[in-house]
């Protein structure tokens, strides 16, 4: 099976899509990655900017 350009660059999207959706669920459950989203101004975000 031959894999192209677009089939690569696919799994690279979707990959990066589920990254991003763990990554904004833990924030919302609590986790201290507040630095990585907010620039270091929040270690935990605070409970009204959860959603």
């Amino acid at each position: 099976m031959e894999f192209g350009l677009v089939f690569i660059s696919l799994i690279v999207v979707a990959v990066m899509f589920v990254s991003i959706s763990v990554f904004q669920v833990l924030l919302s459950l609590g986790y201290p990655l507040g630095e990585y989203a907010m620039g270091g101004y929040y270690k935990v975000l605070p409970k009204k900017l959860r959603m």
